[in-house]
């Protein structure tokens, strides 16, 4: 009797294969795929061992039925490694990101005390440059408030992306911005203004004092204050999608009336 005596039996494992695999859930593939790599290892085996005891004409047909199992079960092995790279380690990647995103949803509301919706608290601050900025004055501009430390590590991946906001947006006549150095005092912030090249308009909250109108710790944090002086967006942390986001909609803002 010939064991396998064609490629049928080849044929038949990869049409299960193309057929059902598409249509089981992912955390079944390994396991489905290793058995898979198993049988046609031991299905080589078998032809092998056969092709020894078999006479010269079927031995051919044998080693070269061997060879197939052995490529299938290669390639059931390297459709795991692919799954695992390609498929699971972004899946897994995707779900800690989002672990990780929500926990720090979950603490910047609990640490903040200006939430979206809410009215924005007026401050005066001494900017840099010398002048006052008072927020109440700002009243019917859209301003962008930042809070950050040139300590802290996402503020400063964060400042390059409000640059180009203030570049892009400084001369349209209903848009203000003010980046402020919280706990730092003014000679800080200007030797790093200096050394980094950043242009928009900075103050140095140097008893943290305004800082706590809007939260109890935690940078950088980015306001978006609409005209009628409402924080229409938050962010807590650098994450460059909510930035994208909020630009959109600060051009949204830019582009209504300004009513006067």
């Amino acid at each position: 009797m010939l064991l396998f005596p064609d490629f049928t039996f080849h044929f038949v494992t990869w049409a299960v294969v193309a057929e059902f695999v598409p249509r089981v859930p992912v955390g079944w593939l390994n396991p489905i795929l290793l058995g898979l790599a198993a049988i046609s290892l031991v299905a080589g085996l078998i032809l092998g061992v056969a092709a020894i005891f078999r006479g010269k004409a079927q031995r051919p047909k044998l080693l070269w039925g061997a060879l197939a199992c052995g490529a299938s079960s290669m390639a059931f092995v390297l459709a795991i490694y692919g799954l695992f790279f390609w498929v699971q380690v972004p899946s897994l990647s995707r779900q800690m990101e989002e672990a990780v995103r929500e926990a720090a949803r979950r603490r910047a509301e609990q640490t903040s005390i200006v939430q979206p919706g809410t009215s924005a608290p007026p401050f005066e601050l001494l900017q840099l440059e010398g002048e006052v900025f008072s927020l109440a004055e700002e009243h019917g501009k859209v301003v962008l408030l930042n809070f950050f430390a040139t300590w802290c590590g996402p503020c400063l991946m964060e400042l390059p992306y409000l640059q180009a906001l203030w570049h892009r947006y400084k001369e349209h006549p209903q848009f203000k911005m003010l980046v402020i150095a919280r706990g730092q005092s003014p000679e800080e912030v200007r030797e790093f203004l200096k050394q980094n090249g950043y242009s928009f308009p900075v103050a140095a909250d140097s008893d943290q004092s305004v800082f706590y109108l809007y939260a109890k710790q935690l940078i950088p944090r980015t306001y978006l204050i609409d005209q009628s002086g409402t924080v229409v967006r938050a962010i807590v942390g650098y994450y460059l999608d909510e930035l994208k986001e909020l630009e959109k909609y600060l051009a949204e803002l830019l582009a209504e009336p300004s009513g006067e």
